[in-house]
């Protein structure tokens, strides 16, 4: 099991740090450990939405908006659009679901989940 949560950890970071890498290029972005554990305790919770199928549960198919108040840390799961022909297959914009976490800055507890679209 140990080994398994150490992989995930590893391929989050793997996707994270590519999908910031493209940003911090045009903006520069500077995320704290605090935020990193946020972002490991909705990763954590995401992938066990019954909800959902493995499909829409693959972290591939979304961006990660992250913003913050004084309180809390607020992360999107925001879907990517399909290509055209990739609509066209399943008759849908997109695969996954829109979901915003909030997160106690505090305790590192999510606070609420809500999807959206």
């Amino acid at each position: 099991m140990i080994r398994i949560v150490n992989l995930s950890l590893i391929i989050l970071f793997a996707v994270l740090l590519t999908s910031f890498t493209v940003a911090a290029k045009e903006k520069g972005l500077e995320l704290t450990g605090s935020c990193i554990k946020a972002l490991l305790v909705c990763y954590d919770d995401f992938k066990q939405i019954d909800s959902m199928s493995y499909e829409q549960r693959v972290l591939d198919n979304y961006k990660i908006k992250i913003s913050e108040n004084k309180k809390e840390y607020l992360i999107e799961y925001i879907p990517k659009l399909l290509s055209e022909s990739e609509m066209k297959k399943i008759n849908r914009m997109t695969i996954g679901r829109n979901i915003k976490y909030v997160v106690n800055k505090n305790t590192t507890k999510i606070t609420k989940r809500e999807f959206y679209k």
